[in-house]
């Protein structure tokens, strides 16, 4: 009896790891998916698990993949891997330089204007 409170104990903690997971809304493991990962599998040379999870990036119109299995900065069409441990995962700010007038005249006595 102690055994079977112990294992009804354990189920409810999976459980509730499960339900943290499913905050994220996952896509079912369809046709879609299959498919696609197959195509990503022999145009790529990937393995099947890492086709996977290309192919589910792919369908959600993901453009960033974190993962420390695949090669960073590998990119799938619009899809970039990005290693998670070694990469910066933001993107870069734009490079501009803002020139803005002065707000006031110089001091002094003005330059005379050459006739």
């Amino acid at each position: 009896a102690v055994g079977g409170r112990e294992l009804k104990r354990d189920e409810d903690l999976a459980w509730d790891e499960v339900k943290r997971y499913l905050a994220w809304t996952p896509l079912p493991t369809d046709e879609a998916l299959l498919r696609g990962a197959r195509e990503v599998e022999r145009r790529y040379k990937l393995a099947w698990w890492d086709s996977m999870a290309v192919a589910a990036a792919q369908l959600q119109d993901c453009a960033i993949l974190a993962s420390e299995d695949l090669e960073d900065g590998m990119s799938f069409g619009m899809l970039k891997v990005r290693n998670p441990f070694t990469a910066v995962l933001e993107e870069p700010l734009a490079a501009y330089v803002a020139q803005a007038a002065p707000l006031h005249r110089p001091r002094g006595r003005p330059r005379r204007v050459a006739a």
